[in-house]
């Protein structure tokens, strides 16, 4: 988002799944931070907290962090699922890719 200009609003946000949601403030228009700043909804999200701030209360206070430009943001979700293993394993293993150009 950029260019963002709140008129009588009383809440910045609204998360309307919870634990779904991610805006990057390119300009800092909306989150009044840095520009390139990520407001994070914080729904079971507590691993952030060394990373990124608690935002202001307009912001919903804890429903939402502010994380710094240049955090890595990635959302990974599996839900209803019955996955089939055709290797007889029990584990899933995920890799954080670095570098994905």
């Amino acid at each position: 988002m950029s260019g963002i200009t709140y008129v009588n609003s009383d809440s910045l946000v609204y998360w309307s799944i919870p634990n779904k949601g991610v805006w990057q403030d390119l300009d800092g228009s909306g989150t009044n931070q840095t520009a390139g700043t990520y407001a994070v909804a914080r729904h079971n999200t507590e691993f952030l907290s060394g990373v990124c701030e608690e935002a202001t209360s307009a912001w919903g206070g804890n429903d939402t962090w502010f994380c710094p430009a240049g955090t890595k943001i990635a959302r990974f979700a599996v839900m209803d699922m019955n996955p089939f293993n055709a290797f007889d394993q029990d584990d899933m293993y995920v890799t954080l890719i670095e570098n994905a150009t």
